[in-house]
Parts: structure tokens; C-alpha cells; sequence
């Protein structure tokens, strides 16, 4: 989603397994942490239930 003041990137897919989870402890996460503004994992997107989804914001001139 892109509006004047901030971006937002969604990234899902259908999990390999019930229960499965984004790791949060990787290296690959604090890059995510550290690019965004806010980062998070969703859990069942758009009705899918198995769906498993990170979500990334940008806002407009915020910096860290």
C-alpha cells in the first residue's frame, strides 16, 4: 500500500505446516527491523487461515 506519507509491503504465503511461525531471532529479521519502521507477522491474511505474512512500514521521513 503506498500513500503520501508512509509505504507498506505485505509478503505472504501458505504455511508448510498448522503452527507454523516467522522466525523473529535471525539475522535476517534485524535487517527487516532495522530497514522498516515497524515490522511484524500476521497470521491468516484475507481469509486464508494457513496464510502466514510479514508486514512492512515505511514512514515518510522518519528516520532512526
Amino acid at each position: 500500500m503506498l500513500e503520501p506519507d508512509q509505504i507498506e509491503v505485505i509478503v505472504s504465503t501458505a504455511t508448510p505446516a498448522p503452527g507454523a511461525e516467522v522466525r523473529t531471532d535471525s539475522f535476517g529479521w534485524r535487517v527487516l527491523q532495522t530497514l522498516a519502521d515497524e515490522v511484524s507477522t500476521v497470521q491468516g491474511l484475507d481469509g486464508v487461515a494457513d496464510a502466514l505474512a510479514i508486514r512492512l512500514t515505511k514512514h515518510a521521513g522518519a528516520s532512526r
